[in-house]
């Protein structure tokens, strides 16, 4: 259906199009400035990414920080101390249990092939590095097809330092952690690492009258460097 349009209203806007200025109909075209690029824009997908952590987080903070600032990395957290975790790098993950992760750790030198054996407990890391790809393999001895993870522990300063830690918190929570690191010398430097946590269950069996998911462990890690000659280290 069609609308019939008055006279007067279509001449009474004919007669404001005709006193209109020409600027408020047709707008000044504006020309920008040349611009000349003269550099070449490169993307590696396999470039490594190196995140410094703050002092004294656990491996399980360190995690989380990762994550947050890697693209294309993801850490779902069982919360029970990497039983059940997934790890998720470049597309490529891991079943939640007892699966071999497609992006294994490395703590330092250590291989960890599966996200059970995540030391999430663990502190004093200096750095965590991402070698992305396959191609990790010719640096590393055991690698994965969507690359490694790396947490480097932090280096023996010029003076010797220690650290202790303890928390508590609701049903039962409790832990605490120390460590100790020697100063570093031409020959030898040592660090020691131990801790203990627990918490009671959340999960209530009626049959059982019991709680089924208390939580308690018990870790450490002792560190030995000797240099016997200047070009040797034996760790």
């Amino acid at each position: 259906m069609f609308r019939k349009i008055r006279p007067i209203a279509a001449l009474t806007a004919l007669t404001l199009f005709r006193h209109l200025p020409l600027s408020a109909v047709v707008s000044d075209v504006v020309v920008l400035p040349t611009l000349s690029v003269t550099d070449q824009l490169s993307f590696n997908a396999n470039a490594t990414t190196t995140v410094r952590t703050k002092s004294g987080p656990t491996v399980a903070e360190a995690w989380y920080n990762l994550a947050q600032q890697t693209v294309g990395l993801a850490v779902n957290d069982a919360g029970a101390r990497g039983f059940g975790t997934t790890t998720t790098l470049r597309g490529l993950g891991n079943t939640p249990f007892f699966s071999d992760a497609s992006a294994p750790v490395y703590l330092d030198n250590i291989p960890l092939a599966t996200a059970f054996t995540f030391p999430t407990e663990l502190y004093d890391f200096s750095q965590m590095t991402i070698y992305r790809g396959p191609q990790a393999a010719a640096q590393f001895g055991r690698a994965g097809d969507a690359g490694v993870i790396q947490f480097t522990s932090r280096p023996a300063g010029t003076s010797s330092q220690a650290h202790i830690g303890a928390a508590i918190g609701s049903a039962g929570q409790a832990s605490f952690s120390a460590s100790a690191q020697t100063a570093r010398t031409d020959t030898f430097d040592a660090a020691l690492h131990f801790g203990t946590s627990q918490r009671e269950g959340y999960l209530y069996n009626t049959q059982l009258k019991q709680t089924v998911d208390d939580r308690q462990a018990v870790f450490g890690r002792v560190q030995l460097h000797y240099r016997p000659q200047p070009e040797l280290e034996l760790s």
